[in-house]
């Protein structure tokens, strides 16, 4: 599977699981969509409702990697949560966005 085709299978399961949230305990409140937007070395995934934008997580290029991020960058220390290669792609992330460190 090539990187373009492992970010879109990302990204859609993400929106089918974030949508599912929303219509289950947020009926009346606008529906999310995520896209990417390339950097230098790592993609950021973006959620937006049309009104508000923020980052859901950030992608290595180079290895397919999950990384928790701020809006500029990834934060530090750059620990995979994940990986968008792997069998669930979303063992990492949350409805919300990456998991923390325990």
């Amino acid at each position: 599977m090539n990187y373009e085709t492992a970010v879109q299978r990302f990204l859609d399961l993400v929106t089918v699981r974030k949508r599912a949230d929303m219509e289950a305990n947020y009926p009346s409140l606008r529906k999310p969509s995520y896209y990417t937007t390339r950097g230098k070395h790592y993609d950021r995934v973006v959620q937006d409702d049309g009104v508000h934008r923020s980052c859901y997580c950030f992608i290595d290029i180079a290895t397919g990697d999950i990384l928790k991020g701020s809006w500029k960058q990834p934060v530090k220390p750059k620990v995979a949560r994940g990986n968008i290669y792997a069998a669930d792609p979303l063992a990492g992330t949350t409805i919300y966005g990456t998991v923390y460190l325990r």
